[in-house]
C-alpha cells in the first residue's frame, strides 16, 4: 500500500498494541519500518543477551518503556551455568544518555544493583513505572531512591525477590506530594511496616487501584486503608501476625460499606477468619489468585469460590509439595462446573 499517506499509515502503525504485529507491519517495507521505528514506544526484549543496548536505541529511538527478561525460566543445558543472569547496569548506562525521556521500565530475572536504582531514579525526569520480578542484588536502599526521588511515580511493583527492610520507614522516603500512585506491590519486602507511613501513603493516592500488602501488615491496618482507599479494584493479603476475632469482624464489617473490589490475591498462610473476613468480597470477584497461599485447603477454598458467582479466573498451584497440589486443584475445577460457575477459565501455573 504505497500510495497511503504517511499520516495514515501512522494511525494504522499506532493502533497495533502488540509487539508482534508491530514487527510484521515493519516488515512490510522501508517506509512502513520508518514509521513504525519513529513512533515505537514500548521495546520488549526477551532475552537481554541477544542484543547491545545501543542497537535498541539506534532501532527506536523515541521508546518511552522498556521490558527486559535476563535468564529463561526453562532448564539451560550443561554448557550453560543457571547463575548466568543479565545484568541491568549496561542498559540503564546506555539509556540514561541516550533516552532521558523513559518512563517505564519492568526487569524479570535480572541482576539490579542499588547504584542502577539510583541512577534511574535521577537520570529519568519523568519516571513513572519500575516494576522488578525475580530480580536480584539490590536492597532497600536502591528502593528508597526509587521512592524519593521519582516525583510522578505511579507503579511500584517489587515481587518474588529477597528484600529486607531492618528498620520499618522506608515508606517515609515516598514525598508528601506524591499523589499519582496507582499500583503498589510491597508484598516479598521483609521486616516490619509501619502502619501509620503505610495509611498515609494510601491515603494520598486517590487513583491507587491495586495494592499487594506484607504478611506483616495486620488486619487492623488493612480495614483502614481500605476505609480510606474506595477506589482499589485489586488487593492482595497475607497475614501471619496474631489478630483477634474483633478484628476480622470490623474488617468484614468495613467490607459492605465500600465500593466492591474484584480482584484478590493471597499470600502466604492464610488464616481462616481472613477466608471468612473476606466474604462480602465475594459476589463482585472477577479474578482469583491463590498461587502464592500454601496453606489453604480445599474445603476452604471450594467455600469460598461457591460465594464468587461472578469469578472468570482462577490461578492456582501445580506441583508444589503440599496439601494444595495439581490433583486438587483439578477437583476445583470440577466443583466449579457443578457450581455453573460459567464462563469461569481456570488457569494452572508452574512456578
Amino acid at each position: 500500500m504505497p500510495h497511503l499517506p504517511e499520516s495514515l499509515l501512522e494511525i494504522i502503525i499506532n493502533n497495533l498494541t502488540s509487539n508482534l504485529d508491530r514487527n510484521s507491519a515493519s516488515l512490510v517495507n522501508k517506509q512502513w519500518y520508518r514509521i513504525d521505528r519513529n513512533t515505537r514506544r514500548t521495546v520488549y526484549v526477551s532475552n537481554c543477551h541477544a542484543v547491545v543496548p545501543t542497537r535498541v536505541i539506534e532501532r527506536f529511538p523515541n521508546l518511552r518503556s522498556l521490558v527486559l527478561n535476563g535468564r529463561s525460566g526453562v532448564v539451560y543445558p550443561r554448557f550453560v551455568d543457571n547463575d548466568w543472569d543479565g545484568t541491568v547496569d549496561p542498559w540503564v548506562k546506555v539509556m540514561s544518555e541516550r533516552c532521558p525521556m523513559l518512563e517505564h521500565l519492568k526487569l524479570k530475572r535480572m541482576v539490579v544493583s542499588d547504584q542502577m536504582l539510583q541512577m534511574v531514579s535521577t537520570c529519568f525526569r519523568g519516571f513513572k513505572s519500575l516494576v522488578l520480578c525475580s530480580c536480584s542484588g539490590f536492597t532497600i536502599v536502591g528502593l528508597s531512591a526509587i521512592a524519593s526521588n521519582c516525583g510522578n511515580l505511579e507503579r511500584l511493583e517489587v515481587e518474588r525477590c529477597a528484600v529486607v527492610d531492618h528498620t520499618g520507614q522506608w515508606l517515609r522516603r515516598f514525598p508528601e506530594t506524591l499523589s499519582s500512585l496507582v499500583s503498589l506491590n510491597i508484598s516479598c519486602i521483609r521486616g516490619l511496616i509501619n502502619p501509620t507511613d503505610l495509611s498515609q501513603l494510601v491515603a494520598r493516592c486517590p487513583n491507587l487501584s491495586t495494592l499487594s500488602l506484607r504478611k506483616t501488615v495486620s488486619i487492623d491496618t488493612i480495614r483502614r486503608i481500605l476505609m480510606k482507599s474506595p477506589q482499589l479494584v485489586h488487593l492482595g493479603v497475607g497475614c501471619t501476625l496474631q489478630n483477634t476475632q474483633t478484628s476480622f469482624l470490623q474488617l468484614s464489617l468495613s467490607l459492605h460499606n465500600r465500593e466492591p473490589i474484584q480482584s484478590l490475591t493471597f499470600f502466604h498462610r492464610i488464616p481462616t477468619m481472613l477466608i471468612h473476613a473476606l466474604y462480602p468480597v465475594c459476589s463482585n470477584l472477577v479474578f482469583l489468585n491463590v498461587r502464592f497461599a500454601a496453606s489453604l485447603t480445599i474445603v476452604e477454598l471450594v467455600n469460598f469460590i461457591k460465594k464468587c458467582t461472578t469469578l472468570r479466573r482462577l490461578w492456582g498451584i501445580v506441583g508444589v509439595p503440599s496439601e494444595f497440589t495439581g490433583n486438587r486443584f483439578e477437583e476445583i475445577a470440577l466443583e466449579m462446573k457443578v457450581l455453573k460457575l460459567c464462563p469461569t477459565t481456570v488457569k494452572t501455573l508452574k512456578t
